[in-house]
C-alpha cells in the first residue's frame, strides 16, 4: 500500500480494516457517494459488516464474504 493508503486504513487482518468511508473511496479511486452505495450493497448482501466508532469505521468480511472471495480458488 502507498503511504497515504497506510495512513487511511489500518489493516488488522486480511478480512477487516478500520478507516473512513472517504479514505476507503480514495484508496479504491471512486467517489465517496459511490463508496457509500457499494458498502450499502455489500452489507445488504451479507458480504461485509461495518461498525462506526470514534476511531473510524470498522469493515469486516462475513463468512459469506470470505466464501465469495475464495470462490474458484
Amino acid at each position: 500500500l502507498s503511504h497515504k493508503a497506510q495512513r487511511t486504513m489500518n489493516t488488522t487482518s486480511l478480512n477487516s480494516a478500520t478507516g473512513s468511508v472517504l479514505g476507503l473511496a480514495e484508496l479504491i479511486g471512486i467517489s465517496h457517494g459511490k463508496m457509500r452505495t457499494l458498502i450499502g450493497h455489500l452489507c445488504a448482501a451479507g458480504l461485509i459488516t461495518s461498525e462506526s466508532s470514534n476511531k473510524g469505521t470498522a469493515f469486516r468480511l462475513t463468512d459469506r464474504g470470505e466464501q465469495v472471495l475464495n470462490f474458484g480458488v
